[in-house]
């Protein structure tokens, strides 16, 4: 039985009624990578369906999970974050010659319990992230108004804010970076010794 975007709305509707799937199409080749198997968009489950290399009877499954852009400007993987030190994320390999029912089957009964469990703790850190992130947000407009050499600053979409620090003709420069509990970690470049002096002070 090969694979094909009608077994995998079988294999979905054998996982419940809020299952539903797609194929996981190359934007630019328009080659199909896979299958999706998209389940309750509140609980976020996304498992993902492609064949093993070099095995094309041979089917590996696994869940997706939430990921955010960083203070860097970077794609965060929350998964992997999620994942306890020494494990894999959670995989399972199965027949593609079986029934989708039995596939399903395998689904729930392998991979689901330790996929949710990870799943959970992703979201879990997301928001951590989120709180995170929203605390800085609140105290960088007060400190970007407390100097004329203070500009406040997003990284991108999602990142972390923080404050850029120039000074007249860039003789000093420098960051601020704030924590959501309030502490502030300052970065001076630049500096005359006296004024370094002064700040030790």
């Amino acid at each position: 039985m090969a694979m094909s975007l009608t077994i995998a709305t079988l294999i979905a509707q054998h996982l419940g009624s809020d299952w539903t799937a797609k194929a996981d199409i190359d934007k630019e080749t328009g080659r199909v990578w896979g299958w999706k198997l998209i389940g309750s968009e509140e609980k976020e489950l996304h498992i993902g369906i492609g064949t093993v290399w070099n095995k094309a009877e041979r089917l590996t499954i696994s869940g997706t999970y939430p990921t955010e852009i960083d203070g860097n400007g970077q794609r965060q993987d929350y998964g992997s974050q999620a994942i306890r030190y020494n494990e894999t994320r959670p995989s399972i390999e199965v027949s593609g010659t079986r029934e989708p029912k039995a596939i399903a089957g395998e689904i729930n009964r392998r991979l689901m319990p330790e996929y949710i469990r990870v799943l959970d703790e992703a979201k879990r850190r997301r928001e951590q992230h989120r709180r995170y992130v929203g605390g800085v947000r609140a105290a960088v407009d007060p400190l970007a108004k407390a100097s004329k050499y203070v500009k406040a600053r997003t990284s991108q979409s999602g990142g972390e804010p923080y404050l850029d620090i120039a000074g007249p003709d860039h003789e000093f420069y420098g960051d601020v970076r704030l924590s959501s509990d309030g502490d502030v970690s300052l970065t001076l470049r630049g500096i005359s010794i006296e004024v370094a002096e002064s700040i030790l002070r």
